[in-house]
């Protein structure tokens, strides 16, 4: 799963588009079984995961404000060289609102053979309380007195305003 947290201070009309450009290597899905979910954006009319990236399709207008969703993800076996994303704000006439371009990728570590992390949560509706719960599964045996290559922990990061 990949969070993509966002902010704007644009309004994007219904008919717009929230966009997300990844390396081709990458490949996102809209299907909930895979961890698609719309936590913090309102008015979603469809979801688009062909090509390099995914496109939200809106029906309602993107209010100034903090944005969030997940999105299902298979990741490369290593890290692509150029491993840039972008997050776009396009409106029906295909002009650019708003983005954020040229966000560096986290480096894949290899070695590590963990299922997809599940979320879940008691509530998504915004301003209200929530319990999030973030499961990780990892298929092979470690020993726990071992770093794991590289990776020593797992750090769970959450946007402003949201407290743990």
């Amino acid at each position: 799963h990949m969070a993509i947290i966002f902010r704007t201070s644009q309004s994007l009309m219904g008919g717009g588009v929230v966009e997300v450009q990844a390396p081709s290597m990458y490949k996102f899905s809209c299907r909930a079984v895979d961890g698609f979910n719309v936590l913090f954006i309102a008015g979603l009319k469809s979801c688009d995961d062909s090509g390099h990236g995914l496109r939200l399709h809106l029906n309602q207008t993107l209010a100034p404000g903090d944005y969030a969703f997940v999105a299902g993800i298979t990741n490369p076996a290593f890290t692509p060289s150029l491993n840039l994303f972008s997050v776009l704000l396009i409106e029906s006439s295909g002009s650019v609102k708003d983005a954020r371009v040229g966000l560096e990728g986290r480096r894949i570590i290899q070695g590590l053979y963990l299922d997809p992390p599940r979320l879940q949560f008691s509530s998504s509706q915004r301003g209200t309380e929530s319990e999030v719960r973030v499961m990780l599964r990892v298929s092979n045996k470690l020993n726990p007195l071992e770093a794991l290559g590289p990776l020593r922990a797992v750090q769970v990061a959450v946007p402003d305003r949201f407290t743990l």
